[in-house]
């Protein structure tokens, strides 16, 4: 895996840096790396199954965790997702997962669960600790202020919910249920975009208030972006080109 540095007039420069290991891999719990904070002072990655934080200016990296755990012929692998870095940049959100107990290459016995801290954490940068956490459905965003985005429910009649630190249920964001994802939050935290089933949407955290910005048949429209386009934010919809249009928030 590599990173590269892209400067805002086009110079391309990659990050000296051995991130190691596989290529990145993902799933609805997170990714293996390499991720960026929002400050853009730190790049969380995973090395020998275990979440790894880069300092980028002293190109210094500490090991935050020490569950990750090897397959054997035995035993199943115990491996961390990078969910989320915080708005801040200050914490982590992690998955500790189990790997597969079944070996498609032989016909030997399943391989057994290790005994592991499974579930969602949050790795704290300042005291160098982790701390299970709970979350009540699919991880979306982390919000300014400590607060989760996540979706409860299946496709179309999911819903979306507000959700404080530690609490096993929280608030609906919007009225009206969906199958939602991809979501962008502009930086202040009071709004968001997201794919809705075929539509990109845009929504108020703060009165809960929903517009459609695009409505499409299909998956035409996908992964709506902020761009910061002469000192104002724009939203835009990631389509084809001969689609794109960007419309002012």
């Amino acid at each position: 895996m590599e990173v590269w540095k892209i400067d805002p007039v086009g110079g391309i420069e990659r990050l000296d840096y051995d991130f190691g290991g596989p290529g990145q891999q993902a799933s609805m719990q997170g990714t293996t790396g390499p991720l960026v904070s929002p400050d853009q002072k730190r790049i969380a990655f995973t090395r020998g199954n275990d979440l790894w934080v880069l300092d980028l200016a002293t190109m210094s990296s500490t090991q935050a965790t020490k569950v990750g755990r090897p397959y054997t012929s035995q035993l199943a692998s115990v491996f961390v997702l990078i969910t989320s870095w915080s708005s801040d940049s200050r914490k982590i959100l992690y998955h500790v997962e189990k790997g597969e107990t079944e070996d498609p290459d032989t016909a030997g016995p399943e391989r057994k669960l290790r005994k592991a801290p499974y579930g969602d954490h949050i790795y704290d940068l300042e005291t160098q600790n982790s701390l299970p956490t709970f979350l009540p459905g699919e991880f979306l965003a982390w919000l300014p202020g400590g607060d989760f985005l996540v979706k409860r429910g299946e496709l179309g009649n999911a819903q979306l919910m507000r959700v404080h630190l530690g609490a096993k249920t929280g608030r609906l964001v919007v009225a009206e249920p969906g199958d939602y994802g991809q979501v962008e939050l502009r930086p202040d935290g009071k709004q968001l975009m997201a794919r809705r089933g075929a539509e990109i949407v845009r929504i108020d955290l703060v009165d809960g208030k929903m517009s459609v910005l695009t409505k499409g048949t299909w998956a035409e429209f996908q992964w709506p972006a902020l761009l910061a386009l002469r000192n104002s934010l724009v939203l835009s919809e990631a389509v084809p080109a001969e689609h794109a249009r960007m419309v002012r928030p």
